[in-house]
């Protein structure tokens, strides 16, 4: 037990003193809320409650049905009709916001034909559950920099975003039959009823806020 406390404050004294590669907010709380319910009304409702209640929170998410479309970087006009003035509300407490985003740009997206005529996604549409897309080639440079410009006019439009919620599209980059099936299976269990996967309007069984 000597030892293990000896080696703990050891390990401690090293990290104290080092930078850490990562933001130490990374560790913080993070609060978030079901895509059923996900609108700017009941997000500010859930940050205020937590606020007014005193639980302390460093970072909040805001899940994927945030935007136009998957992937356009703009904020659903209908969902949130003011996402500035929500985004400066919770900055001003500072809190860390986070915004969820894969490397899918869905057919029915309006950046799509744009970006498939420049040759920036690959050659292969992908049924993921929410809908049907294509991948960033992230070994084109031009591809990744249209990418990083689209974040960039959101940032520009909405204020600082701390971080982006990269959900698992891997298992596609795999193409393992056995790897999409697992993973539709578990998105399916999130839901009360058996229905497609892909729309921003299912009901889930459980509010998805972690401690």
């Amino acid at each position: 037990m000597i030892l293990l406390f000896l080696i703990f404050l050891s390990y401690s004294s090293v990290i104290s003193s080092t930078t850490l590669p990562y933001a130490e907010w990374a560790h913080y709380h993070m609060i978030w809320i079901s895509n059923d319910r996900s609108n700017q009304t009941n997000v500010q409702a859930m940050f205020d409650g937590y606020n007014n209640h005193h639980i302390p929170f460093g970072a909040l998410n805001i899940d994927s049905c945030w935007a136009s479309n998957f992937n356009t970087f703009i904020f659903n006009s209908t969902l949130f009709p003011s996402p500035r003035e929500m985004l400066d509300g919770f900055r001003a407490k500072n809190t860390r916001i986070i915004l969820w985003m894969t490397s899918f740009i869905n057919t029915d997206s309006p950046n799509f034909q744009f970006a498939q005529d420049h040759g920036f996604l690959f050659n292969k549409t992908l049924k993921w559950w929410h809908g049907q897309g294509r991948l960033l080639n992230y070994l084109n440079q031009q591809a990744v920099d249209w990418w990083n410009n689209q974040i960039k006019t959101l940032i520009d439009t909405v204020g600082p975003i701390h971080a982006f919620k990269v959900t698992h599209f891997h298992i596609y980059i795999y193409n393992s039959r056995v790897w999409v099936w697992l993973i539709e299976r578990l998105h399916t269990r999130t839901h009360t009823h058996p229905t497609p996967l892909g729309s921003c309007g299912h009901v889930h069984t459980r509010a998805r806020v972690r401690a």
